[in-house]
């Protein structure tokens, strides 16, 4: 079953524009090594807050394993306040009105 990965976390204040060279890094060398293409998003009133989305993810272990190399390969992991917090949803199958 494919899933939709979110992963959200804080910039440090005024590492915008190095995280996004770095974010955009780490996205091509996920999409390179697993497949995932991945979009960037930030949240609409907090530009520190940002989140990267993963969906149609069939082998949610190796994307985990390819972000972390990413991370520290990126260099994203120096303009972090804190965590990155990883989400892993499914799609609900509705059950049949039949």
């Amino acid at each position: 079953m494919a899933a939709s990965v979110f992963i959200y976390y804080a910039l440090r204040a005024g590492s915008e524009e190095h995280a996004a060279v770095s974010a955009v890094e780490l996205l091509e060398t996920v999409a390179r090594r697993c497949g995932a293409t991945g979009r960037l998003m930030r949240r609409a009133d907090d530009p520190l807050t940002w989140m990267e989305v993963y969906e149609g993810v069939t082998d949610v272990q190796r994307l985990r394993t390819e972000l972390d190399t990413a991370l520290e390969r990126s260099g994203l992991a120096a303009w972090l306040a804190g965590p990155r917090h990883i989400e892993v949803f499914v799609t609900v199958q509705a059950p049949s009105c039949a």
